[in-house]
C-alpha cells in the first residue's frame, strides 16, 4: 500500500500541510495545487486508460464471437449441401443394387436352357407366345441396363456438383490478417485524444462529442 504513488504524494502532502516540513505556507501552497492537480490527471488517466482497455477486449471478444459465428454458419451450410448430395447418391446407390439384380434375373431366365435338349416341332401359338416372351424381356434388359447407367451418371454428377459447391459457393470465410489486426489494437491509439484520456467520469457529454450523429428517425 505505502509503495503506490499516489498513496506516497498524499502522505507528503499530509506532512506539508502539518508543517513538518520547513516550508513557509505560501510557498506550499502552489506546490499543493500542482501535487493535486498531477494526482487528478494520474487518476483521470489510470481511469479511462482501464476503460478503454476493458472495451477493446470486450470489442474483441465480440468480433472474435462473429467471426466463430461466420465459420460455424458457413460449416452448416457445407453440411447441407452434403446431405442434399447424400440423398441423391443414395437413393441412386438403391436404383443401382436393385435394377442390377433384376439384370441378373433375366438374363438368368432368358439363358436358362438345356443345351442337350433336342428340338421340338412347336405350333404357331406357342411361337408367337415365345416372341412376345422374348420381346418383352430384351426390353426390360434394355430398359435395365438404361437405368443403371443412369444411376451411375446421377451419382457422378450429384457427387461433382456437391464438390464444386464445396469449393467456389460455401468456402469457409477465414479471416484474414487485415480482420485480425482490426481486432488487436495497439496500447499507442489511446493517446490519440486527450480529451477522452482524461475524461471526467460519468460525464455523458463527452461521450456524446465522439460520437457520429445520428439522423432523426422518420417514423
Amino acid at each position: 500500500f505505502f509503495t503506490d504513488p499516489s498513496t506516497i504524494r498524499l502522505l507528503a502532502l499530509l506532512r506539508l500541510l502539518s508543517g513538518e516540513w520547513p516550508i513557509p505556507r505560501a510557498e506550499a501552497m502552489p506546490i499543493l495545487e500542482g501535487a493535486i492537480f498531477t494526482n487528478l490527471a494520474h487518476s483521470l488517466w489510470s481511469y479511462n486508460r482501464e476503460n478503454w482497455q476493458w472495451d477493446w477486449q470486450v470489442k474483441q471478444a465480440g468480433e472474435f464471437q462473429r467471426q466463430n459465428m461466420a465459420v460455424s454458419r458457413y460449416a452448416l451450410f457445407r453440411e447441407d449441401v452434403r446431405d442434399l448430395a447424400g440423398l441423391t447418391v443414395n437413393k441412386m446407390d438403391s436404383y443401382l443394387v436393385v435394377n442390377t439384380l433384376k439384370l441378373g434375373f433375366i438374363v438368368s431366365i432368358f439363358l436358362n436352357y438345356d443345351p442337350t435338349d433336342t428340338p421340338v416341332a412347336s405350333a404357331h401359338m406357342e411361337e408367337q407366345v415365345v416372341l412376345l416372351f422374348s420381346v418383352c424381356f430384351l426390353s426390360a434388359f434394355f430398359f435395365l441396363l438404361a437405368s443403371i447407367w443412369l444411376s451411375m451418371h446421377a451419382s457422378i454428377v450429384a457427387q461433382s456438383f456437391m464438390t464444386k459447391m464445396l469449393l467456389q459457393t460455401v468456402r469457409i470465410p477465414f479471416a484474414s490478417d487485415d480482420d485480425i489486426n482490426a481486432a488487436a489494437p495497439e496500447a499507442r491509439d489511446y493517446e490519440h485524444s486527450l480529451g477522452d484520456a482524461f475524461r471526467l467520469p460519468l460525464d455523458k457529454q463527452s461521450d456524446l462529442s465522439t460520437r457520429p450523429a445520428q439522423a432523426p428517425s422518420s417514423a
